[in-house]
């Protein structure tokens, strides 16, 4: 039998103005192997990379021609609070599945909720090593219709539950939490430093102004009993619930 040709290697071909370029792909050459960042102990992105290493070429490259990295700390960290933070985030749970809304704390109540979009840990190593907690730490979680089991929580990771430092817990958590159902609030967010109890003291409506102060200060007193004197409790003025519910 007659030797067989070795074939070709395979060829593609650009166009470019009058000239074809033509690139040959060497079926030798070596892939580079694509870097999976492993995850630390508390959930997050471990961030490290060797210090003689490609990946530390291009760090090294985007803070030094980067015209937003090149900024001192001070200011990237003035525009990540800007971007990052204000927000009142609804976590809706239905069929175990967890979906997010958002708008700007300062916004109007008929002001349109929004799917956040921080996304700015996703840009590269040193954004995410710089912001990738932001969003927990200056942002309060309004639970809208969470359950007590609720899969947002088990959703976080050790370091988003740690982050988070306001919460505005729905009327359904509140009298779980009453009843003792739900853990002390400090035991599952150990950072937090504020919380809005006006979901608990809207429902049922109260009809005076007396009676919607002695209620506030019966739930913050039941509150602190459980979190510590630590914790802020906050609520919207009775003005403005009367107006919601005008509206």
């Amino acid at each position: 039998m007659a030797p067989r040709r070795p074939a070709k290697p395979a060829t593609a071909s650009i166009a470019s103005g009058n000239c074809k370029i033509s690139t040959v792909i060497d079926p030798n050459a070596r892939v580079t192997k694509v870097h999976k960042p492993k995850k630390r102990r508390d959930g997050l992105l471990n961030t490290k990379i060797p210090v003689r290493s490609d990946l530390m070429k291009i760090a090294k490259g985007n803070s030094e021609t980067s015209p937003l990295l090149r900024l001192p700390g001070e200011i990237r960290n003035m525009i990540w609070v800007y971007a990052l933070g204000g927000h009142r985030i609804n976590v809706l749970e239905n069929d175990n599945v967890v979906s997010h809304t958002s708008r700007l704390i300062d916004a109007p109540n008929d002001s349109a909720a929004s799917s956040p979009t921080f996304q700015l840990p996703q840009v590269c190593r040193q954004l995410y090593a710089e912001t990738a907690l932001l969003p927990y730490q200056l942002n309060t979680f309004a639970l809208k219709n969470t359950i007590s089991k609720s899969g947002w929580v088990k959703s976080l990771c050790a370091a988003q539950r740690r982050s988070i430092t306001s919460l505005r817990p729905n009327y359904v958590y509140w009298t779980e939490y009453s009843w003792y159902i739900r853990k002390p609030m400090t035991a599952i967010f150990t950072n937090l430093k504020s919380v809005d109890v006006t979901e608990y003291v809207r429902y049922p409506w109260v009809r005076i102004e007396d009676e919607y102060g002695r209620r506030i200060a019966s739930i913050v007193e039941s509150i602190r009993a459980r979190e510590g004197s630590a914790l802020e409790v906050t609520c919207e003025p009775y003005d403005q619930l009367m107006k919601a519910k005008r509206s």
